[in-house]
């Protein structure tokens, strides 16, 4: 299944398991859109993590 494939492109590539989430439900009218599209996300979930850290 496709889903599982990308799954474990993103822990290859140690990306979280958002992105592959994110990846279901992302649309974009272009290629790269799309692809900007998943990775600002997960730059924000990154970004989310790392206040989480902080604040704890």
């Amino acid at each position: 299944m496709l889903e599982e494939e990308i799954i474990n492109c993103c822990k290859k590539l140690r990306l979280s398991r958002n992105l592959a989430d994110m990846a279901q439900i992302t649309d974009g009218q272009t290629h790269q859109e799309y692809l900007y599209k998943l990775l600002a996300a997960e730059l924000q979930n990154r970004d989310r993590g790392r206040s989480a850290k902080i604040k704890s």
